[in-house]
Formats: C-alpha cells, sequence, structure tokens
C-alpha cells in the first residue's frame, strides 16, 4: 500500500538535504562563514515511489525531479534529479527523512534529523 505523499513534504526532505551538503562542505573547506541563502525547491515531480528495505528498516524510497530558485540562485533552466528516503514515525503522523548509514567523518552537529512534516492520518 502506498500512503499519500505531498509534495510539501518531499521539496521539505530535498530542501533539509541540500543545506545538510552545503554545511557539510563548508565545514570541510574550512570556510568561515556559511551562507544563509533562502532556496525553495519547486517543481517537484515524483517518478517512482515504493516501499522498500534499507539497513533493516522499512523506507520509501521516494524518485523524481526539482528545481531550485530564490536568493543568490539563478533561473535553472533543467530538472535536477533527486533520490530520498522517507519514513513514517511510530505513531505515523509524520513523515521522517531516513539518512542510510554515513561514514563518520561526514556526520556533523550540522546534521537535522527529525520530522519533515506532521500529517493527520484518518
Amino acid at each position: 500500500m502506498y500512503p499519500h505523499l505531498p509534495r510539501s513534504v518531499v521539496a521539505s526532505a530535498i530542501a533539509s538535504q541540500l543545506n545538510q551538503t552545503q554545511a557539510i562542505l563548508f565545514h570541510q573547506l574550512e570556510l568561515p562563514v556559511q551562507p544563509q541563502a533562502t532556496v525553495t525547491v519547486r517543481q517537484v515531480k515524483i517518478i517512482e515511489h515504493h516501499w522498500t528495505t534499507v539497513e533493516h528498516q522499512s523506507v520509501l524510497q521516494v524518485r523524481g525531479t526539482y528545481r531550485l530558485s530564490g536568493a543568490g540562485w539563478r533561473q535553472q533552466p533543467r530538472s535536477k534529479l533527486f533520490q530520498i528516503y522517507l519514513q513514517r514515525d511510530r505513531d505515523q503522523h509524520q513523515w521522517v527523512s531516513f539518512h542510510p548509514s554515513t561514514p563518520d567523518y561526514l556526520q556533523q552537529e550540522n546534521r537535522q534529523a527529525g520530522p519533515i512534516q506532521t500529517l493527520q492520518t484518518n
């Protein structure tokens, strides 16, 4: 059974992943200040989604395309590909990003784990 997956949840997960990647790069490159540019993930198109098992966890694998816009970002002429993993929390009320095992050198305090969006379930 495939759950209803709002595009806003996927867009939030993509934005979170982009912010985490940016924070890791700034840390690894030892840059003094992280930019506070606001990006908006837009035109999310879900091409495929299905339940799978990763690291003994049931996750929803989502693939598709998106575009970015926002301060400091030029208009992107082409869509970018994405692949994310999402889980439902224990109460089935929220979507949470799932990140497969990450090498220790990439695990930073900047890495955010938590709910993407609270959903009401019936």
